[in-house]
């Protein structure tokens, strides 16, 4: 009998590509000081955390700083987040930001 492999190795390849993607992204955040960059990096991170999870305070952390780097697109990303990021709200000034 011969087991196939494919599933286990297209489950692989996900997880490798999505740690290659977060690795861009905080590349782009670590190295960078464009704000359209920083805005994009902001969003795309916080479109990630309805995928995964698992890498939550990644992407917050990601998210958090793209937007404290950045300048005025940055802070429009972060206005344009229409609820939390997380149902824990770990970014530091979320609870502040209502008011």
């Amino acid at each position: 009998m011969h087991l196939r492999s494919e599933p286990h190795h297209d489950w692989n390849e996900k997880i490798h590509q999505q740690e290659e993607v977060y690795l861009a992204l905080e590349h782009v955040r670590d190295t960078d000081s464009d704000d359209d960059l920083l805005s994009a990096t902001a969003r795309t991170a916080a479109s990630f955390l309805k995928y995964d999870q698992k890498q939550e305070n990644r992407l917050v952390n990601l998210v958090d700083n793209a937007i404290a780097k950045g300048g005025d697109q940055a802070i429009w990303a972060a206005s344009s987040f229409s609820h939390p990021l997380t149902d824990t709200c770990p970014m530091p000034d979320c609870e502040t930001a209502a008011i």
